[in-house]
């Protein structure tokens, strides 16, 4: 099984049986409803159906993390057509935020990454949610595109991992 610990924090790989918390955690982290006008913004964020559509979809590998019996954070490696890896669906619980959760999903699903032989990891985060973008540069990761969206624009970071 992969896994990193951080302290009493576990973060392992999902199984199909974790789908319904994966939605469970994505819809309680409601940030990005204060930065996303209303009719952009959908409730809930994401639904079962959507995340299985997305796992038939897409190359994608969800990773929770785990504190005693709680999920409190999840995120997924995707690995695109092109080579690249692409962190996706980070999202704490609310209150388990800035307590390393999220630095410990991206340690796991660079770890993991790496070992699959990707050398760069790019993501995708809304202009106006300033805490992302300064949650990833903090972990190396530095914006290279932005692409337009409705309400403003989108944020697109990247980060070698060919280097430690």
């Amino acid at each position: 099984m992969w896994e990193t610990r951080v302290d009493c924090m576990q973060v392992v790989r999902a199984t199909p049986d974790d789908m319904e918390m994966i939605v469970h955690v994505v819809n309680a982290d409601v940030m990005y409803k204060d930065i996303i006008p209303a009719e952009h913004y959908k409730e809930p964020f994401l639904t079962s159906d959507e995340l299985k559509r997305y796992l038939q979809e897409m190359n994608l590998t969800f990773f929770l993390c785990r504190e005693g019996a709680s999920v409190t954070g999840v995120g997924a490696l995707i690995v695109r057509e092109d080579g690249d890896g692409q962190l996706g669906w980070i999202f704490v619980l609310p209150e388990r935020q800035r307590r390393g959760v999220g630095t410990a999903l991206v340690a796991e699903i660079e770890s993991r990454a790496r070992e699959r032989g990707i050398s760069r990891m790019i993501l995708e985060t809304d202009g106006g949610a300033y805490w992302a973008k300064s949650f990833y540069a903090k972990l190396g990761y530095r914006e290279y595109r932005r692409t337009d969206l409705p309400w403003g624009h989108k944020v697109w970071m990247e980060k070698d991992l060919s280097s430690p």
